[in-house]
């Protein structure tokens, strides 16, 4: 896109090579600060610590980032990983032990490496600091409090019934319902994808604020592209987003989610609005999808062109070496 054309995207790993280069034989530990998680994103090579790590031995620590994770205890081809969670809610530590050689030379001794984390939780903030960023803080609140609706009538999402089991997962809301009418409105689209990443998803009778909506749609990038698509692949892709619950079996009393789904950064969990279907869990992957039909009623055959709107950001994933398409 032309709003990045005067950018370059190099490989991570290269250019931490080229800093080691610069620094061997002058520093007694290397330790990097990585905007990255310990795994690939996407599946996309050299965007996770993980390939930095066995690229680069001569690290002793990286401090990792953006997956959201509390990270510790975690060592890689020799190189002690951490990452301290999100929203400023931990801090992580490395403590770095040294000895002279026999020419009196610091050494770091690799196997007395140790890390902490430590929650935030009950720590004062300082004063300073929020004194100075006060104005912009009042400046925004004031903007997110904007009203810009009103629900009437019902709250839009029922509480959850089991906890651990958010009620947004389980079945059709007015939330989800209202969010697909905004899409389809405004992307001019035949069906639209959305999920929320807030398990607490909640917009109750009363105003809505700018706020509220963010709060129930905090997906990055979150504005709607439109893909031109087959019935097939539109299927495809509502059989990849089903396997985000797991396959009832006899016994199971409750609906439950996939572990690995459920790791992830973001909810891979998408509703799809503009068409009718079924998710029959009794079924194995890939053959959970029933009933799939436009609004008229219409069957959707595997060759019916579909205008699609969705994030650019999932269609990437989906797209990449390892996605569906």
């Amino acid at each position: 896109p032309e709003q990045i054309g005067f950018m370059k995207f190099k490989s991570p790993i290269e250019e931490t090579q080229k800093i080691i280069a610069e620094l061997n034989g002058k520093v007694d530990a290397m330790i990097g600060i990585m905007h990255m998680g310990v795994d690939n994103e996407n599946n996309i090579s050299d965007t996770g610590v993980t390939d930095v790590a066995n690229a680069c031995p001569e690290l002793d620590v990286i401090f990792a980032g953006h997956m959201h994770q509390l990270v510790k205890d975690k060592a890689i081809n020799g190189v002690r990983i951490v990452e301290p969670g999100k929203y400023g809610q931990y801090l992580s530590r490395v403590d770095l032990t040294f000895k002279k050689d026999s020419n009196n030379k610091l050494v770091l001794d690799k196997s007395s490496l140790n890390d902490s984390s430590y929650t935030i939780k009950g720590v004062e903030s300082d004063k300073n600091i929020e004194a100075l960023v006060k104005p912009y803080h009042d400046k925004l609140r004031a903007d997110a409090n904007i009203v810009i609706g009103e629900v009437k009538g019902v709250n839009m999402v029922d509480p959850d019934e089991i906890p651990g089991i958010p009620t947004i997962h389980l079945e059709d809301t007015p939330l989800i319902d209202l969010f697909h009418e905004v899409a389809l409105y405004y992307s001019k689209a035949d069906v639209v994808s959305l999920g929320t990443d807030n398990e607490k998803a909640k917009l109750n009778v009363g105003p809505i604020k700018r706020k509220d909506i963010a709060f129930n749609y905090t997906y990055a990038g979150g504005e709607v592209t439109v893909y031109e698509v087959t019935g097939a692949q539109l299927k495809k892709y509502m059989e990849w987003s089903a396997d985000y619950y797991n396959t009832l079996k006899d016994g199971d009393i409750t609906i439950s989610f996939n572990p690995v789904r459920r790791a992830s950064k973001y909810s891979t969990n998408d509703y799809f609005g503009g068409i009718n279907y079924t998710i029959d869990l009794t079924k194995e992957s890939g053959n959970r999808i029933t009933d799939l039909k436009y609004k008229n009623g219409a069957p959707i055959k595997d060759t019916d062109k579909i205008k699609l709107g969705m994030n650019s950001y999932r269609m990437d994933q989906l797209l990449a070496k390892g996605g569906i398409f």
